[in-house]
């Protein structure tokens, strides 16, 4: 990874924390990935969250920018908490509840 890479990468227990999500105490693993998988369309996927491995893997170019990385984080740390795929009304449920928190812990500032 480069430097820009390694520094958005060590942000990640503190992008977890912003919604509760201690990654370290879960003994959840993140890690990067230079390619992934297609999604069923054939689209590229972004991230994926590995619940047997206990396991999130981000595809590298999400290093590019702290907001990528911290959107594609928190997508997968979204299914982790929730249990749910993408596209059901109870992963839509996750995402909003976890953007609300995000939002409340960081207007507390």
């Amino acid at each position: 990874m480069t430097e820009v890479e390694r520094t958005i990468f060590g942000r990640t227990q503190e992008i977890g924390a912003l919604v509760g999500a201690d990654l370290a105490r879960r003994r959840v693993d993140v890690r990067i990935s230079e390619t992934m998988r297609l999604n069923e369309t054939g689209d590229p996927v972004l991230g994926v969250w590995e619940g047997a491995e206990r396991r999130i893997v981000i595809r590298r170019d999400q290093l590019s920018g702290l907001t990528h990385y911290a959107g594609t984080l928190l997508h997968e740390i979204g299914h982790m908490t929730s249990g749910t795929s993408d596209g059901s009304l109870a992963f839509e449920s996750e995402l909003s509840r976890l953007l609300g928190v995000t939002a409340a812990a960081v207007l507390r500032h």
